[in-house]
């Protein structure tokens, strides 16, 4: 892993110099839509949006889930056909919406939350992965396979070892990666989805660094993203959707936050104010929670910390800290080599979730479809699925008993939903989270880890889910905030530590910092 307090060694500041100008030729506008509307199965997605996207941009497309921002890209994209309107890309004109394949011909590339990329591949694999694909020759040139990747790199100002294989990649390396592999693509327009949601601070900035540079040679970026501090920060334009609706289409320039958060929500200033609501300092009596000295072999040693009942406490680092590796060993799925645990003064022992959960600790994870939810099952099936024990009747599940259950925590959680037994992957990234909430509330836990716990949601799930975790903690729970999102950890907590090459660095009081002031230290060397 590598450290990204300073640009690391394959980063270059010329990178104007090795980007090839693409604006020769190109008409300024590259995606128009006129009057497009998207039903499905009578649901109005998106509802007569005129727009129009111009070479060598920044745009944002922002807006709460359930807006209709991820229907939109992939109208562009050709994976949906508008159910009315015109789309336009470049000189080309698609009254019945456009095909995948016409959309990359035309130059309109997606780079998804995944990168769509092959961790078992090298890097010049994975950039020339579609050449690889369609060649109809039997026989590969390696040699031109990895020019030709040197060139996308060199392109972008960066020398990576072309013949690693991206498992060994960092989330900033791989995102780099897959934008080498979009200009192989004669790429005009890049669509991000949510491109920094796995970023540190520090590769915010070369990303941002590199799209400035990237457009200003005429190829034109949109970032789909929740983060309006980010959107603020590298948008030229702005376009914001609600409820199928476009309700923002404007140049940056002189935009305030309080704008953007308002024609997202269709809420007031004074509501948007209204719905935070403030951490408390809990009780010093004896801790709840004790770790000391815990060691996890290749992850983290010498890890010691108090959690107070009703205490909430934050837990950050930079990629390889060992803040991920120290989750999930709380929580028995990493292999503990020395240290002790202890619950009420008592020590425990665990060497599995399911033995944590008996000591009533959880985790709610940061990857909720990859390591949390089951996407294909209903509601019901999640939320119940850690305790299913608890719904049988000798060898027969209570479904009555289940769906009381499950309907209780969609209406305690506010999950936006016409029934408990909807499939979860219908649902918001938000609505999705608290699904996910649920699963492990229903557990009755003394300690509740909770691993990015707003990744990837709208600006209101967030502040309904950071009422949640107050909430939780007034009531008398114990509540770990594993987070590289610093915001979301002054607004939660009261005691942060810092996690460096796997150790627990520094303890720091939130109260009264600044965000700038908590980067800084984070980044320190």
């Amino acid at each position: 892993m590598r450290d990204f307090a300073q640009k690391p060694n394959w980063y270059k500041s010329n990178l104007s110099e090795n980007i090839q100008a693409s604006k020769v030729g190109l008409p300024n506008t590259i995606i128009k839509t006129e009057h497009i509307s998207k039903r499905f199965s009578g649901v109005l997605a998106l509802n007569d949006i005129s727009l129009k996207i111009d070479s060598g941009k920044s745009y944002c497309l922002i807006g709460e889930n359930g807006s209709g921002k991820s229907t939109l890209i992939k109208i562009f994209s050709g994976v949906y056909k508008p159910t009315s309107g015109i789309l336009t890309i470049g000189r080309r004109v698609y009254n019945n919406g456009v095909q995948p394949h016409e959309a990359i011909r035309d130059g309109i590339d997606v780079m998804y939350q995944d990168f769509r990329l092959f961790p078992n591949l090298s890097i010049a694999e994975n950039i020339m992965i579609d050449s690889i694909a369609v060649a109809t020759s039997p026989f590969i040139s390696w040699k031109s396979i990895y020019e030709k990747a040197d060139e996308a790199m060199k392109r972008l100002g960066l020398a990576f070892d072309l013949t690693a294989s991206v498992s060994s990649c960092s989330t900033a390396e791989r995102q780099l990666i897959s934008l080498s592999k979009s200009l192989m693509k004669n790429v005009k327009c890049i669509i991000m989805d949510e491109p920094t949601t796995a970023l540190t601070r520090k590769e915010v900035d070369i990303l941002f660094s590199t799209v400035r540079e990237v457009n200003a040679k005429g190829i034109t970026t949109v970032f789909v993203s929740h983060k309006i501090s980010e959107v603020m920060e590298i948008a030229e334009h702005f376009i914001i959707l609600r409820n199928g609706n476009k309700v923002l289409d404007v140049p940056a320039a002189g935009v305030k936050r309080s704008e953007l958060v308002s024609s997202m929500s269709g809420r007031s200033s004074t509501e948007i104010v209204n719905l935070h609501t403030f951490k408390k300092e809990p009780a010093k009596t004896n801790p709840l929670f004790e770790v000391k000295t815990l060691c996890c072999k290749d992850s983290f040693s010498d890890v010691s910390f108090t959690l107070q009942k009703g205490e909430i406490i934050g837990i950050t680092g930079l990629i390889g800290s060992g803040a991920q590796a120290l989750a999930s060993a709380l929580f028995g799925i990493k292999k503990i080599e020395s240290g002790k645990i202890k619950i009420d003064g008592k020590e425990v022992n665990y060497h599995n979730p399911e033995e944590a959960l008996s000591h009533r600790i959880a985790l709610v994870p940061g990857d909720r479809l990859e390591e949390g939810l089951h996407s294909d099952k209903t509601i019901e099936d999640n939320i119940v699925s850690v305790a299913i024990d608890e719904f049988k009747n000798r060898f027969i599940l209570d479904q009555e008993k289940i769906h009381q259950q499950a309907q209780e925590w969609v209406k305690e959680l506010n999950i936006k939903t016409l029934s408990s037994q909807a499939i979860v992957s219908s649902l918001s990234g938000g609505n999705q989270q608290k699904v996910l909430l649920a699963k492990w509330l229903i557990t009755n836990p003394k300690v509740l880890i909770f691993n990015s716990p707003t990744v990837g949601v709208d600006i209101f799930s967030k502040l309904e889910i950071h009422k949640l975790i107050i909430a939780l903690a007034e009531d008398g729970m114990g509540i770990i905030v594993i987070s590289d999102d610093i915001p979301e950890l002054m607004a939660l907590t009261n005691k942060l530590f810092i996690m460096r090459q796997g150790l627990l660095e520094r303890e720091i009081e939130t109260l009264g910092k600044s965000e700038d002031e908590i980067n800084s230290i984070l980044l320190l060397k």
